[in-house]
């Protein structure tokens, strides 16, 4: 299982920490999901976001790259639906943009399926490659 240390990474400064998640500067994100996310895996990246959500107070962008996504499950996406409805507030106040690298219309179905039940109150962008959706949320990046 990923690490669920959630202090600071090699960069020196505050992010979430876990085996899917690096952030390339302060306040961009960048979650690399797998072919198939277990149970267990999407469990221990939903803590370690909470973790870093409970802690910070920085705003941030964030983009979620299921480029190699394969397959997912209702358990799963009912619980990533309710980690953004718990943390729907916060988000709303702190992220300044959510942008998807989603190829497939299968992928897109379940990432429009968890924004049905958990309407984000952040601007999204949804992008067929990594590289534009990296670009869009680079260009909301605090400070830049």
């Amino acid at each position: 299982m990923p690490s669920l240390d959630t202090t600071t990474g090699p960069s020196g400064y505050d992010h979430p920490q876990h085996g899917w998640l690096r952030s390339p500067e302060p306040g961009l994100f960048i979650t690399h999901i797998p072919a198939r996310p277990t149970k267990d895996e999407v469990t221990s990246y939903l803590a370690a976001c909470a973790s870093y959500f409970d802690r910070s107070k920085a705003p941030f962008a964030w983009v979620v790259d299921g480029t190699r996504t394969q397959a997912g499950n209702a358990l799963l996406r009912k619980n990533v639906a309710e980690h953004l409805v718990v943390y729907r507030d916060l988000l709303a106040e702190r992220c300044v943009g959510m942008s998807h690298a989603v190829p497939g219309t299968f992928i897109r179905g379940m990432m429009q399926a968890i924004y049905w039940i958990a309407p984000p109150g952040y601007p999204t962008a949804v992008f067929d490659e990594l590289p534009e959706a990296l670009a869009w949320a680079e260009a909301r990046v605090p400070g830049r």
